[in-house]
């Protein structure tokens, strides 16, 4: 009865936070593998020409036979401009996601486009800051008829019962909003076995206005601070230490982390990565993957560890990550913003 009872809550309180707007945004616990979505700034910060990325992540499918959150998103960025005697570079792109809530009762669609600078500091290819602008419009979607309030609950079953009335009177289900995100980032390539990178941005600068019901809500706006390092400790063995952390409105998130990366085929440049990452409060997390000449697909599953593990038994989100990166024909001889080499 207890796990019973936590699943309503669950579900309950994803619904509810769409009824007042006060939802936090999507998470990936492989946010390295979702540039655009981790900083505007990172868009075009590649050593390739053109860079696609794709990203699905589902969670509690295990509480109520379907997802909680189900979010699939893609990515597609290019790196412009870089010469030899021009080191700064300038990155487009696009992204795409589809969030679905307690099982699909409230869809976001994003739609983003990004533009961001890489400026050489020192003319060599050693030290970057980019500054990146990201503009897009949210759609977000509810199925009013398909969410449920305390007053619904049923005393005899212990459930909700959607045929009781709630009370509550619900405006359109479907409302559009602009979007705007700032992001800058530092990047430092001191020898070829070391790169670091720190960043910071705010989302939803716009202070958009949106709401189901008669009384309007702010979206509050999302800070973010990220940094990452590579540190190649032998020919064969990288190590590459992570930390995110997020604040938006009354949430946080503090998530950190270390990646083992393992070359296993050196004239390929194919390496295994295994690791793991902890959310402060919240979850474990595995993650797996492979890294091939220009492809990196990664696995992770995020192990629940907070009080909702009761209901979830301890079950919590899998999510699947890949970055294609595509380059010239002809490579310049020096690497034009050599930002996600690992080997």
């Amino acid at each position: 009865m207890k796990r019973k009872i936590l699943t309503i809550i669950i579900l309950s309180l994803t619904v509810m936070c769409a009824h007042q707007l006060q939802a936090q945004d999507v998470h990936f616990s492989q946010f390295y593998q979702a540039p655009q979505q981790l900083n505007p700034g990172l868009t075009g910060h590649m050593l390739g020409k053109y860079r696609f990325n794709a990203n699905y992540r589902r969670q509690w499918a295990q509480i109520s036979g379907r997802p909680v959150y189900e979010t699939p998103a893609i990515g597609f960025d290019m790196n412009l401009l870089g010469k030899s005697d021009h080191p700064n570079t300038l990155g487009l792109g696009i992204i795409l996601m589809n969030d679905q809530s307690s099982g699909g009762i409230l869809q976001t669609f994003n739609l983003a486009l990004s533009i961001a600078y890489h400026l050489d500091l020192t003319a060599n290819s050693k030290n970057y800051l980019s500054f990146g602008i990201q503009g897009g419009i949210i759609n977000k979607r509810l199925r009013s008829n398909e969410v449920g309030f305390a007053s619904q609950f049923n005393q005899t079953t212990h459930e909700i019962d959607l045929t009781m009335s709630s009370g509550e009177m619900f405006g359109s289900n479907s409302i559009y909003q602009p979007d705007l995100r700032f992001g800058i980032v530092y990047s430092a390539f001191p020898n070829r076995r070391t790169r670091f990178k720190i960043g910071g941005g705010a989302y939803h600068l716009s202070q958009a206005k949106e709401t189901f019901v008669q009384e309007l809500s702010t979206v509050p706006i999302r800070f973010v601070g990220h940094a990452d390092a590579r540190f190649k400790v032998s020919e064969k063995l990288g190590i590459e230490p992570k930390i995110l952390y997020q604040n938006q409105a009354n949430a946080s998130e503090l998530v950190g982390g270390l990646l083992l990366d393992i070359l296993v085929a050196p004239k390929s440049k194919a390496s295994l990565y295994l690791g793991g990452e902890y959310r402060y409060g919240d979850a474990a997390i595995a993650i797996v993957g492979i890294r091939l000449y220009d492809l990196d697909i990664g696995v992770s599953y995020d192990f629940n560890v907070s009080e909702l593990k009761t209901a979830s038994a301890g079950n919590g989100a899998l999510e699947f990550s890949l970055v294609k990166m595509f380059r010239p024909a002809v490579e310049p001889v020096d690497p034009i913003l050599p930002a996600i080499r690992y080997n």
